[in-house]
């Protein structure tokens, strides 16, 4: 907030973003409480006068005038650290207009990742991508297995859960997460697209019983949240031809710095045949391939072709070498 006026907080339900945004609030209001919803509807610039600054304004779309209001503070005074915005799944879908452009800039959150939950330091894994090879990769813990990162996937990185939950609990909420997404959330989204929940929910039980799917998805919840605060920036892609011959799992798109292309596999002892689709994507790319890698379940750090290597998936949150 240093250099922003306002800020919205975007991510989903029980990522932290009330929780991380009030640590920082010298003032918070929860628009999800009637009376005081009430005050920002009458005279929404009134109210937002009246909040110590920084304000949290929580649930904000539950009295959508104090965005209007928000835009007009921050036009009048352009200081910076004024506002944070937080708010649930229908923000940007429920949100006819978007009157704040320029004024509130987003900023996207997600549930903790295995780096952050164990606390480590040091450069992250986006920035140390490009440059993947074995010598330059942090040495990853060769004590897990396909079971613990099933494990750690099931335990997922939800604040509420890390925190406070464990054994029976965790798994009646996450269980409790997943019918609320399913059956609640995915309809207030109104994305105007007919949307069939049963094949939904039929889909949302094939992953979870796809020990390879799991592991991918794990993998991808550990990249995308560092998106957000890499030093080099780069976008993230699933890459499928059109034939269907070719899908790379992940590809990291650096721009004049290159591309590197990620490969999960469930096996603890991947093969040259494991990144075949790497090894195609080298050929097409040429000079413009930085890396590739292909996360496994095993313990070992190996070449398996010319600028592409084998690494275990706790690379990912793996401490830098010293």
């Amino acid at each position: 907030m240093a250099g922003l006026p306002a800020i919205s907080l975007v991510g989903p339900r029980a990522c932290g973003k009330t929780t991380s945004a009030r640590r920082l609030a010298a003032d918070t209001v929860s628009l999800n409480k009637a009376e005081d919803a009430a005050a920002f509807l009458a005279s929404p610039d009134a109210a937002l006068a009246r909040l110590a600054e920084p304000a949290l304004v929580d649930e904000w779309q539950d009295a959508p005038p104090v965005l209007g209001a928000v835009k007009r503070a921050v036009d009048e005074d352009p200081r910076a650290g004024r506002f944070i915005l937080t708010g649930s799944v229908s923000i940007e879908t429920g949100t006819k207009t978007w009157p704040a452009t320029g004024r509130v800039t987003r900023l996207n959150m997600y549930a903790l990742t295995q780096r952050e939950i164990l606390g480590v330091s040091g450069e992250l894994f986006v920035d140390r991508a490009v440059r993947a090879e074995q010598a330059e990769l942090p040495g990853a813990d060769r004590r897990l297995n396909v079971f613990d990162y099933l494990a750690l996937a099931a335990a997922g990185g939800f604040l509420d859960v890390v925190i406070r939950r464990s054994g029976l609990a965790r798994e009646l909420w996450l269980a409790s997460y997943l019918v609320e997404l399913l059956s609640k959330d995915a309809k207030r989204a109104g994305t105007g697209t007919a949307i069939d929940y049963t094949r939904l929910a039929a889909y949302a039980t094939a992953v979870a019983a796809s020990s390879a799917k799991v592991s991918d998805t794990f993998a991808a919840s550990q990249i995308r949240p560092e998106l957000a605060v890499s030093r080099l920036r780069p976008t993230l892609h699933h890459l499928r031809d059109k034939g269907g011959r070719h899908e790379v799992d992940t590809v990291l798109d650096y721009g004049a710095r290159g591309v590197v292309g990620i490969e999960v596999k469930s096996s603890s002892a991947p093969s040259r045949d494991d990144a075949k689709h790497l090894l195609w994507l080298r050929e097409r790319l040429g000079e413009r391939f930085a890396a590739g890698l292909v996360l496994h379940t095993g313990g070992h750090t190996f070449e398996l072709s010319d600028k592409i290597t084998a690494a275990p998936i706790s690379t990912l949150w793996a401490a830098d070498r010293h």
